[in-house]
């Protein structure tokens, strides 16, 4: 005789989990994805965040890691990501991944800094941009799906399974 090794989900238990997934946002497309995550970012008092005292000069560099940092809160809050594989850029939206070139991250990287309360001209400089490129490539690694030899991995619209 077969012996039941779970417990049983009842049919209102069920109801109640495709109630939620479906109520679930649904994925948002690639060419919206960074206009969502820029609506979603706020001014940011990096002396705060940098526990800085009083007439104390906040350096550069510390606003390029705050910055970066509070994208990527900024982003998975949102249910969304940032990430970079080797020398690639990605985006995902809730169902599936993007890949997004160096100058459109580096473009949309000063338009968060401006959004966070940079100063604009330092946010739209070159090498103010190439400075949070660098950060976000340092910040956003993409960590693998670990699996062993005996599991398939599907990717399905909904995730990867």
């Amino acid at each position: 005789m077969y012996a039941q090794t779970q417990a049983e989900i009842s049919l209102s238990e069920i109801q109640a989990e495709v109630a939620h997934l479906a109520a679930g946002r649904s994925p948002v497309a690639h060419t919206d994805i960074l206009r969502e995550i820029l609506d979603a970012l706020k001014p940011v008092d990096f002396r705060l965040l940098a526990e800085l005292d009083d007439g104390e000069k906040l350096p550069q560099k510390h606003q390029i890691v705050l910055c970066v940092s509070q994208l990527l809160d900024t982003v998975r809050e949102q249910d969304f990501d940032l990430a970079r594989k080797h020398d690639f850029i990605f985006a995902f939206n809730g169902a599936f991944w993007h890949e997004f070139d160096r100058d459109t991250l580096k473009t949309f990287l000063g338009q968060c800094a401006e959004k966070m309360s940079v100063n604009t001209l330092e946010a739209r400089h070159y090498e103010f941009r190439d400075k949070l490129y660098k950060q976000f490539l340092s910040a956003a690694h993409f960590e693998p799906v670990s699996s062993d030899n005996k599991t398939v991995l599907i990717n399905l619209q909904n995730g990867t399974f």
